[in-house]
């Protein structure tokens, strides 16, 4: 969205104490908010993702909350005994939308909302490896395989703050003690203050080639 300001510019003195002025239009960045609630803790948000239909997600500090398209109104996709502090959203590309929370990982498929089995809580982070997913949490990493979660023979840190998948088949998990790389069962950890700025390693994202 764009406003248009005037900034005033003189052009021409018509006598000893007159100036005209003319207005400059100029393009100005503005942004709208969307406000969930009331609620603080409804507007914490910790995650974001955009569907397919354009749908906005997001995980806040007491649950997980949608909002359509050409709305302004936010939904709780998690209700009753399950809501809760929710830390991740994730877009899969085949649609589906997975959900980590403080009582394990959601599915939302085809208009239904269905709990992972298999799956150690609270879930911190959720990543694609563009056929599969990860999740990650304190108690550990599960890799999923046609819906069905595995854990995998990883140790890291309990502090997981983010992770993505490359296309050679590693995992990077960003964490407090560090950046690890996990791959065929093996575990490295870099923290070297000449490799990293800090071992607070609070984000991870792949560059260009």
């Amino acid at each position: 969205m764009f406003v248009v300001a005037c900034n005033p510019k003189p052009v021409e003195k018509t006598g000893e104490n007159d100036v005209i002025y003319v207005d400059v239009p100029f393009l100005q960045e503005t942004h709208e908010a969307f406000y969930v609630t009331s609620n603080d803790n409804d507007n914490e948000i910790r995650s974001i993702a955009l569907d397919a239909n354009f749908n906005v997600w997001i995980a806040t500090a007491s649950g997980v909350f949608r909002k359509d398209k050409d709305t302004r109104n936010w939904t709780p996709v998690i209700e009753g005994e399950s809501r809760g502090p929710a830390y991740s959203v994730s877009i899969n590309p085949n649609g589906d939308i997975l959900l980590g929370t403080w009582n394990g990982l959601y599915r939302f498929s085809d208009g239904k909302l269905t709990k992972a089995e298999g799956v150690k809580p609270p879930v911190s982070v959720i990543c694609n490896d563009g056929d599969e997913n990860y999740a990650l949490g304190p108690y550990g990493i599960w890799h999923s395989k046609n819906k069905t979660w595995e854990e995998q023979p990883y140790h890291i840190a309990r502090s997981v703050q983010d992770a993505i998948a490359d296309k050679d088949g590693n995992l990077w998990v960003a964490t407090n003690a560090g950046l690890y790389r996990c791959k065929d069962g093996k575990t490295e950890l870099i923290q070297n203050t000449n490799e990293l700025i800090s071992c607070y390693a609070q984000a991870i994202s792949e560059g260009p080639e």
